[in-house]
């Protein structure tokens, strides 16, 4: 049985669940995919590596992204902890000393510049960096305020009631994309796969997704190399006593 109805989602925009349904979407962009193999759609571009246990991040930033500036001066992190519960931490940026979280995340899932200066948004590259690992869980690209980033781990009594997806590539460049998840520590599972030439497309997505599952997309130039894809989905998000 389909669960995302259009009176389902209705009744999900005017906040009629809104005590056990959560409406989310993940954002994903990545400039340059290969044509050679199949890649993470995030900025950072290259495959994300996943910590295998929880860890304090590191968030670097330079030039005027920095606290009393004029571009990004705070950021929020949201992710997971070591029992896979959700978590949230606000970061004061530092050019001069990057900053360390005091909590530890074995997933980051978003982040997002909050408080600004009179640039009102992020003016370079912001990057978050496990401290003893020094490797990126997550960017925000200058002048865009957020992650775009299609990975999201589903926290710990939940499942993620999977929506629809929008993937789009210009003209000339065709991909073939994967939404992948997997249950932690076990073998990634193709959920849904497509095909885009030069075009946008809207796909209905049927699936639940467990608690502590890594979600991601993936994709492959089939033009040629270096090319850029950005791609969205969304989902609800909900306490297993609702499923």
């Amino acid at each position: 049985m389909d669960l995302m109805t259009d009176e389902f989602m209705r009744e999900l925009s005017n906040n009629a669940y809104r005590h056990r349904f959560r409406q989310l979407e993940a954002q994903g962009y990545n400039p340059t995919v290969p044509s050679g193999n199949f890649a993470d759609i995030w900025f950072n571009a290259v495959d994300l590596v996943y910590p295998t246990v929880a860890r304090t991040l590191t968030v670097q930033s330079t030039g005027n992204d920095t606290d009393g500036g004029t571009g990004a001066r705070t950021v929020v992190i949201n992710g997971l902890n070591s029992a896979w519960e959700e978590i949230s931490e606000t970061i004061t940026l530092n050019e001069a000393t990057d900053p360390t979280t005091t909590n530890e995340f074995i997933r980051v899932n978003t982040c997002f510049v909050d408080e600004v200066g009179t640039g009102e948004v992020n003016e370079n590259n912001i990057t978050f960096t496990t401290t003893t690992d020094l490797e990126i869980q997550a960017n925000i690209e200058s002048g865009i305020g957020q992650t775009q980033k299609s990975h999201y781990s589903c926290p710990i009594n939940h499942k993620m009631m999977m929506g629809s997806w929008i993937v789009s590539s210009g003209k000339g460049e065709d991909f073939e994309l994967r939404l992948m998840s997997r249950e932690f520590g076990k073998s990634w599972h193709t959920v849904h796969r497509s095909l885009v030439y030069e075009s946008h497309v809207t796909e209905h997505i049927n699936g639940t997704i467990s608690a502590k599952s890594d979600v991601k997309v993936m994709a492959k130039s089939i033009t040629s190399n270096n090319k850029p894809m950005n791609c969205s989905y969304d989902f609800v998000l909900s306490p297993d006593t609702y499923l």
